[in-house]
């Protein structure tokens, strides 16, 4: 029996029971062809980044929503990029043109599924992700949205959220009560000033349907944005722990009915100081 996209992307996103997941993962054994749309799914990150640029309100001058409408590469974008913060691992040559070789018929086939959905943007996502030497099987471990989120953040650069007016406090709570109601969750934005990152932008993301947050903080000075993205769950609390996915550092954790992850290039020490800030506030916050 052919599985269908729709039930793959649940698959994908962790949405199916126990039993339905079970009767998916064997069926993917034996046909190839599900499983490499499953692969697709997992690797495109256009869904989430079309949706949020329509329904996000942003500013007309938002240089990120433009691209992402007008449907250009992610490269556009990223141009003059620096990676920095994060070192790359170090390969020697012949292992570098071992794996191309190897990978790049894979490359190839995906490229050419999620070409229907937005060939200049996915590009730049394929691009990104073979640059990152994280191969669509080692993204199965995550769900579909978290890849989505930090799809969309690797398009970020200073100049993404650097335009936006300065916050003050009543916009802040302006903005805490209206994605508490969105979530049907107490949201509470974080302040990281002691780790020099200023608030400078909240939005509504949407994937399938379920409302993501998205906290963009920008440093005083120099370096990329950061994002604290949130969506509901009923999975139990879990304590925050480190991944690089797409090439971006990630901080993930559950607390109080919310999964949270904090995204972006930067080191794994500086991420984790801003979440343990982050946690202690929203802790308290909860309390009050």
């Amino acid at each position: 029996m052919t599985i269908c996209d729709e039930i793959l992307l649940k698959y994908a996103d962790g949405q199916l029971d126990t039993d339905a997941a079970a009767k998916v993962a064997q069926g993917l054994v034996h046909d190839a062809d599900a499983l490499q749309r499953l692969h697709a799914i997992r690797l495109s990150g256009v869904g989430l980044a079309r949706e949020a640029a329509r329904s996000a309100a942003l500013s007309e001058n938002d240089p990120l929503a433009q691209m992402i409408l007008q449907g250009h590469s992610g490269t556009e974008l990223r141009e003059g990029r620096s990676r920095t913060q994060v070192a790359p691992s170090k390969r020697s040559p012949a292992f570098s043109t071992t794996r191309q070789r190897r990978t790049w018929p894979a490359a190839m086939r995906i490229a050419a599924s999620i070409a229907l959905l937005a060939i200049g943007l996915v590009s730049g996502y394929l691009a990104q992700g073979w640059r990152n030497a994280q191969t669509a099987s080692g993204l199965q471990a995550y769900p579909t949205w978290l890849i989505r989120v930090v799809d969309y953040h690797t398009l970020y650069r200073r100049e993404t959220v650097a335009p936006a007016r300065r916050i003050t406090r009543s916009d802040i709570a302006a903005l805490a009560a209206r994605f508490s109601a969105t979530l049907a969750q107490r949201v509470v934005i974080p302040d990281l000033a002691a780790e020099r990152l200023e608030f400078r932008r909240g939005q509504v993301l949407k994937f399938n349907n379920d409302p993501i947050i998205q906290l963009a903080y920008l440093p005083n000075k120099s370096g990329h944005p950061i994002a604290l993205c949130l969506k509901t769950t009923t999975s139990p609390d879990a304590l925050p722990s480190f991944e690089i996915l797409r090439g971006l550092g990630t901080i993930r954790w559950r607390q109080n009915g919310i999964d949270y992850v904090l995204v972006g290039d930067h080191s794994e020490t500086f991420l984790r100081a801003a979440a343990g800030d982050a946690r202690q506030q929203i802790a308290l916050g909860g309390r009050s």
